[in-house]
């Protein structure tokens, strides 16, 4: 849930409302439909991000197993998988495989920064060192 409870205030400042960010992230699968599902829609977009985030953390364990550097070099692969993270989860997979409308335009470049610091110290690095905890303890 790392960038959620940025992007409430983030969007807030700037027009939007906390709901209207939870409906966008269930507007991946329910696409503009999402945004008339009230408080519903609101908790599926939770459901929805736990669920990626969850993949994500699945997916850097599942890695580690083949690829031991993974857990050997935790600071520097976390980093660079929560980057890779960010850019695949919004930059391709919400952009071209998603139900949400996606606009052409550039999301600002204050923002984009903080959703790669929020991927990178938040969800990337952290991946790196539970993987590491989990083969440190014989489990991986």
């Amino acid at each position: 849930m790392a960038a959620l409870p940025l992007a409430g205030p983030y969007w807030s400042a700037r027009g939007s409302t906390g709901l209207r960010v939870l409906q966008s992230i269930a507007a991946w699968a329910m696409g503009p439909a999402a945004y008339q599902g009230g408080w519903a829609s609101a908790a599926f977009g939770v459901l929805l991000y736990i669920g990626t985030l969850s993949a994500v953390m699945a997916a850097y364990q599942h890695l580690s197993r083949r690829f031991r550097v993974l857990v050997r070099r935790p600071v520097v692969c976390g980093a660079l998988y929560g980057a890779l993270m960010y850019w695949l989860i919004f930059h391709v997979f919400v952009r071209y495989f998603s139900a949400a409308v996606t606009h052409a335009h550039a999301l600002p470049l204050e923002w984009e920064a903080l959703c790669y610091a929020v991927y990178i110290g938040l969800i990337g690095i952290p991946c790196a060192f539970l993987a590491r905890m989990h083969v440190m303890r014989g489990n991986g």
